[in-house]
């Protein structure tokens, strides 16, 4: 396998991955527009990865809040299921 083959395939195997319709969206346009253009929409799309992870920098980016057990629990007892796990998971 070439050099430019496992390049494909690990870029179809990214693209696999995603989830998101705008970002699938946003692919698909870079793959159908002009070669003059392509260049432009992928420096847009292609976000520069990080070295390091850092969760708590991760958490503020996104916005994250902690778990709320007591006010999950509250929306538990508001819902009042009467089914039984087994019934629930069934009817899925």
């Amino acid at each position: 396998m070439t050099g430019s083959e496992a390049l494909k395939l690990e870029i179809i195997s990214q693209i696999t991955l995603l989830n998101d319709a705008k970002t699938l969206a946003k692919v698909a346009k870079v793959l159908k527009n002009k070669p003059a253009n392509k260049e432009k929409i992928l420096k847009k799309l292609v976000k520069p990865t990080k070295n390091k992870l850092d969760i708590e920098q991760l958490k503020k980016e996104q916005k994250s809040t902690a778990f709320n057990r007591t006010r999950f629990d509250e929306l538990i007892k508001e819902l009042d299921i009467q089914e039984s796990i087994e019934q629930l998971i069934q009817s899925i």
